[in-house]
């Protein structure tokens, strides 16, 4: 994760979320406060990490929506 601020003086934070098309992947984060940023950020990751998880999972140990509701 890298955060930096703007010249208007809002804050950014790029975060590295995978590769595709041989490219890397990469998503911004802008606010008012660097701690908004970071936070923002760190729950990104967080979801990112989890997707990446999940799909990493064999088929039948996902768990649908009807599944789940049943």
């Amino acid at each position: 994760m890298n955060i930096t601020q703007t010249n208007s003086g809002l804050w950014r934070a790029r975060i590295y979320v995978g590769f595709e098309n041989g490219k890397s992947v990469y998503a911004s984060i802008t606010g008012m406060s660097k701690k908004e940023v970071e936070l923002k950020a760190a729950q990104m990751q967080l979801e990112t990490e989890l997707k990446k998880r999940e799909m990493a999972k064999p088929e039948e140990q996902r768990m649908s929506v009807g599944a789940a509701i049943a």
